[in-house]
Order: structure tokens, then C-alpha cells, then sequence
């Protein structure tokens, strides 16, 4: 071959290899969220950089390289830019997986028995991976668990790598069209620029594709020092011209950033990034959030949170995250430039939200002043509904504790007044007592064992105390006794109910008609009594549920438990005057069993607060017991 010749396919060579890499870098981008990527010149030269490093650096490392570039130029996080380099390669592995297999069907491999074999099991393993990650909660966890030993900041970085790549390749993102196309037209590219150059260097077709495969510089290095100048001066200008061409544009375009990563002037990682991404990251508006997500997820500390992640925001980004109570959650969603409330729940709870939906659409046409429900949305597994944002707003806890007594007496006066009027309208003179008896036994009985079950585990005697007060498990067996809890019971009338109406569920909102309303029903009762509400707003006063339930300090030692009642006066001032209410209403009797269904009330929340966390159980566990003696002590018969 002429040297004119040589040089036409050398030159020739070299410019199909340049458009190879930039239909990489193309389809890189293509696992970007688009609205991310302006320009795909940053992806081309992160490329460039990166086959540098991997032409003197072992290991592959030049692609940690690659991915900080990337990630510093287009301001979304490291680890989804890793995660892209990672899923890119997965897709390479199963070509290259191919061609090797056909070489070596004709008999024109050298040296590469191994490659084909090698490239299925990395695919295989970053498949199986990722399925793995995406349906298996001891996966993650033990993910997690391995992240432990890094500080937060890496942990984190861990966690959401591997949740990015597995959103990638599971989540179908390299079986797009797009992408598989530019990948079809990538490997054209290459193949054909090897065929070139292993023309213009009389070199079989093979040994140049076995050269370049994986890192295209690094087979200069290896010519080089073999000592076959001139075949190595063809290879380097073959493999090296697209990339010093790259370098040098970029250089002149974006000369500080160069200039900035070879003097090092900042380490790997340590760099501002800003809250865009791809994948499930962009459902959130905050790293805080993400975070809280990726915890939740990983650790499987709230799985109601992690779900919520996956099932709830197919339409819209999170604000800011709240606990929802009974395995729900609550978030500030934004959906379509609007700003939402989203309260979503999985399994059990999600079916008991979307009985909590349904009532509060059919019980606002009542008097009764409820929170507008935008519209129910249901998931495998799982149920959804949106509110609208009312501002300025507050619950009604806050509200008592920043206004003198007597406005916060004349809503809860209100609140009583509009319940018992709802109450009225829907009013049943007799409730069979074999539903009362299946209530003491749902509500009652099977929460006491549970409770017992607990508390013995905890305490090293059936005798106790609370604050010095004497106590005993053997007094709980009262609640196991269903002739004695069927005592309790003589007002048989029945109602529609609210079933959680707590101070906590009653928001303060001067702007709406009547000046406050009502959210988070609990209509699943069994035994609907009027006096389920009054019992649950005595649940809030009597004790300070609220207050406890935000901040509670209980210590235990030995058989004595210790806990801080910090019931404000306030509070103390509003029980008074529930209490006087009951008593005009309902008579001495009817104190009695608003009292009755308070520790009920308890009883069934107890076993809730144990499984959110023991510490916090047996905090529950001390105000049911001062319930009990107290309840005892006074109606005991």
C-alpha cells in the first residue's frame, strides 16, 4: 500500500473512531433526564478523559473519572452519573459478549477464549444485581449495613448508586429505542474504523479488534513497549487522534475546568451538586428527602415511606416529607405547578385509607366541617389521596399553645357541638351485643395480650411502678375478661363516628368558612358509640397525648418506669371542660364510658407505638397503665 493511500484510510480510520465515541457520549446522554442535558459535548470529553486515564491507570478507573467530569459539568449528583457509566458498560458487555463469540466460531479469535465468557457473567452479575436490589428488602439492607462503615456523606453516595442502577437496567432505560439504535450505530462505527485501520495497517481484523477492546489507548501503551515503532506510531495516531482533538477543543472551550482537574485543585467528590437528577431522585426537591427515601428503602426502618417513593409519584415532586400516623405517610407533593397534601398508605393501612377517602367524601355534605379530598388514586398494594394546601393553616396543638384559653375553648366547643350533631342525624337506638362483644375482643382482649406479651418481656416481675404509683400486671388481666368488659358497656346506641378525633386531627384555618376542619377519619370500628369520638378527644386531653407523642422522656430500671407527664395547663383547662360536657349530655354513666373507651383507645394504640419502636412502647405502655388504675379506682366494680 502506497503512503498516500496509507494515510487516506489511517485518516479515514481515525474519523469514523471520532464519530464512534461521539455516539457514545449521544447514548450516554440518552440516560440522562433530558431537560439535564443541554449539550453533549461535557459527556464527549468526560470520555476522552476517561480513556486517558485507562490507558495509565489499571483497574478501569479512568471511568470514576469520567463520572466526576460528567457530574461536576452537568450538576447532577456523582452517584446517578456512576450508576449511567455502569448500565452503559452492562449494555457493551453483551455486545461484545457476541462478537467474540462469532469470532471465535470462525476460528478468527486470538487470545480470547475467556472474553465471551467473562462478558456474560459481568452482565449476569449487574443484572442480578440490580434485580436483586429493586425486589429485595434483605438486599438492601444488607447494602446498607456494608455502606455503615463509610460516614454519611458515602453511605448515602452507596445507597443511591446502587438504587440508580438498578432503576436503570431494571426500569428498561437500555431497551429504549433510542438507545438501542445509537448502540446498534456505535458498534458499526467501531467495527468499521478497526476494518479501516487494520487495512491501512496490513493487520488482521482480529488482532485490532482484540487490541482495542475495552480501552482504545491502552493498547498503544502495550505496542509501545514492544518495540514495533512503526505499528505502534499508526496505532497511536489511530486510537489517539479523536481523543487529543477532543481534548484540545475542549481545552480552548473550557479551559478553567481543565486546567482546574490537572492541577487538582479539588478532590474526587468534593464539589457542590445541585438537586436535579434522574430516576427516582427527581421526585424529590430536596437531598433531605431523597435522603429520608433512601434510608427508609435501604434500612427498612419505614417502609410506608420507602413505598411511597415507588407507588406515589408518578405525577409529582416532593416538598417536604411528614409521618402520616398508622402506617401512613403525608408529604407536600407538587403536581402540575400546584401544591398538594398526599397521604398514602400500603397493604392493610392502604385499604383502611381508602375507607378514611371514601368517608370524608361522603360525610362532607354534612355539617360538619371536613378537609376537601382532590381525588383517590389506587396502586397494587396501596392507596392514595390528595388535599389541597390551605394557608395559613395550623393544627390545632399549636394553636392552643399560642392563644389564650378561652379561643381555643370556643373552637373545641364547636368541633363537639358539630360532632355531636353528626352524630345525632345518623343515630341508632340499639347496637346487637354480639357486635359489642366482637368490639372487646378486636379492640380489647387481643391488644391486652399483646401488651402483656410485651410488658413481660421488658419487666422482671408481674409487680411494677410509674412514677412511684404501684402497679401490677396481674390488674390487666381485668381487660381479658369479656364478662367484665362487657360491664363496661350499657349505652348501646351506635352512630357514623370520625373514630380518631384527637386535638391533633382538628386544623385551625381562618379562611375557611367555619374557621377550622377536621382531617384523618378512622371509621373501622366495630362498635360505632358516640362515645368513641368523646373517648378520643379524651385520649388527647387527659394525658397530653400530643405533647407525648412529639417529645417523651421514659426510663427504665428495673421494675420502676419513669415518665414525664408535661400535660400543659392549657390542656388541663380544656379536659375540664370536655368533661363537664360529657356529664350534661350523658349523665355520670356516660362519663363512665367515654373514660372506658379512652383506655380502649389505648389498649389499641399500644401495640402500634411498640412496633414503631420498643423504647416508645413502653413509654405507652406507662400511660395505659396509669389509665387502667386510675379507671379502676374510680368505676371498678
Amino acid at each position: 500500500m502506497s503512503n498516500g493511500t496509507f494515510v487516506l484510510y489511517l485518516l479515514c480510520a481515525a474519523a469514523v473512531l471520532f464519530l464512534a465515541h461521539v455516539v457514545r457520549a449521544a447514548r450516554w446522554g440518552i440516560l440522562f433526564p433530558p431537560k439535564l442535558i443541554k449539550r453533549r459535548f461535557p459527556l464527549l470529553l468526560g470520555l476522552a478523559l476517561g480513556y486517558v486515564a485507562n490507558a495509565v491507570v489499571p483497574w478501569r478507573l479512568g471511568e470514576l473519572l469520567r463520572a466526576w467530569y460528567a457530574s461536576r459539568k452537568t450538576s447532577v449528583r456523582f452517584a446517578y452519573v456512576a450508576a449511567t457509566v455502569v448500565a452503559e458498560r452492562m449494555s457493551d458487555l453483551a455486545v461484545v459478549a457476541v462478537l467474540t463469540g462469532l469470532l471465535q466460531l470462525t476460528g478468527r479469535a486470538q487470545g480470547l477464549p475467556l472474553v465471551p465468557v467473562m462478558a456474560v457473567v459481568a452482565f449476569l452479575a449487574v443484572l442480578l444485581f440490580s434485580l436483586a436490589v429493586q425486589r429485595s428488602e434483605r438486599t438492601r439492607q444488607r447494602i446498607w449495613r456494608l455502606a455503615s462503615i463509610f460516614n454519611d456523606r458515602l453511605r448515602f453516595k452507596a445507597v443511591d448508586f446502587s438504587w440508580s442502577l438498578s432503576e436503570l437496567v431494571v426500569g428498561g432505560a437500555l431497551l429504549r429505542a433510542r438507545y438501542l439504535f445509537s448502540t446498534v450505530l456505535m458498534w458499526a462505527l467501531y467495527l468499521l474504523s478497526y476494518y479501516l485501520f487494520s487495512q491501512a495497517d496490513a493487520t488482521p481484523f482480529d488482532r485490532i479488534f482484540t487490541s482495542m477492546l475495552g480501552t482504545p489507548l491502552r493498547p498503544t501503551m502495550a505496542e509501545l513497549a514492544s518495540g514495533q515503532v512503526m505499528h505502534t506510531a499508526a496505532l497511536a495516531a489511530f486510537a489517539g487522534l479523536p481523543i487529543v482533538g477532543v481534548l484540545a477543543y475542549g481545552l480552548l472551550r473550557q479551559w478553567p475546568v481543565v486546567l482546574n482537574l490537572m492541577w487538582k485543585r479539588r478532590r474526587l467528590g468534593l464539589y457542590n451538586e445541585r438537586t436535579v437528577s434522574g430516576g427516582a431522585r427527581k421526585r424529590f426537591k430536596a437531598d433531605a428527602e431523597y435522603d429520608y427515601f433512601l434510608a427508609s428503602l435501604f434500612s427498612g426502618n419505614n417502609k410506608a415511606a420507602s413505598r411511597f417513593g415507588m407507588q406515589a409519584l408518578d405525577d409529582g415532586t416532593v416538598q417536604k416529607l411528614y409521618g402520616g400516623g398508622s402506617d401512613a405517610i403525608t408529604a407536600l407533593v407538587e403536581v402540575q405547578g400546584q401544591l398538594l397534601i398526599r397521604k398514602f398508605a400500603s397493604g392493610d393501612a392502604g385499604a383502611k385509607l381508602q375507607q378514611q377517602q371514601e368517608w370524608l367524601v361522603r360525610h362532607r355534605v354534612d355539617d360538619f366541617p371536613l378537609v376537601q379530598v382532590l381525588g383517590g388514586h389506587a396502586r397494587p398494594h396501596a392507596y392514595y389521596y390528595d388535599m389541597p394546601l390551605v394557608v395559613p393553616a395550623n393544627d390545632f396543638f399549636d394553636f392552643i399553645h399560642s392563644n389564650p384559653t378561652e379561643s381555643s375553648r370556643v373552637i373545641l366547643g364547636e368541633v363537639l357541638e358539630r360532632m355531636s350533631g353528626l352524630h345525632q342525624r345518623n343515630l341508632l337506638a340499639q347496637t346487637p351485643r354480639e357486635t359489642i362483644a366482637k368490639y372487646l375482643r378486636d379492640k380489647a382482649i387481643q391488644n391486652t395480650a399483646k401488651i402483656l406479651e410485651f410488658a413481660r418481656s421488658v419487666l422482671p416481675e408481674d409487680d411494677y411502678q410509674v412514677n412511684g404509683q404501684a402497679c401490677s400486671l396481674k390488674d390487666w388481666e381485668l381487660l381479658l375478661d369479656a364478662d367484665w368488659l362487657s360491664r363496661q358497656i350499657q349505652l348501646e346506641a351506635s352512630t357514623i363516628v370520625h373514630g380518631d378525633l384527637t386535638i391533633e386531627n382538628i386544623i385551625v384555618a381562618p379562611q375557611v368558612a367555619q374557621g377550622w376542619y377536621i382531617i384523618d377519619p378512622n371509621p373501622d370500628n366495630v362498635f360505632n358509640s358516640p362515645l368513641i369520638d368523646w373517648g378520643k378527644m379524651l385520649q388527647s386531653l387527659h394525658l397530653g397525648y400530643e405533647g407525648m407523642n412529639r417529645n417523651y422522656h421514659c426510663t427504665l430500671d428495673g421494675s420502676s418506669i419513669r415518665m414525664a407527664f408535661t400535660r400543659s395547663q392549657a390542656y388541663t383547662q380544656l379536659h375540664q371542660f370536655v368533661d363537664g360536657l360529657l356529664l350534661e349530655r350523658f349523665g355520670e354513666r356516660g362519663l363512665r364510658e367515654a373514660y372506658f373507651h379512652e383506655l380502649v383507645h389505648y389498649l389499641r394504640l399500644v401495640p402500634y407505638k411498640i412496633r414503631q419502636n420498643r423504647h416508645k412502647g413502653l413509654a405507652f405502655f406507662a400511660c395505659a397503665s396509669v389509665l387502667l388504675n386510675e379507671y379502676r379506682e374510680r368505676w371498678h366494680d
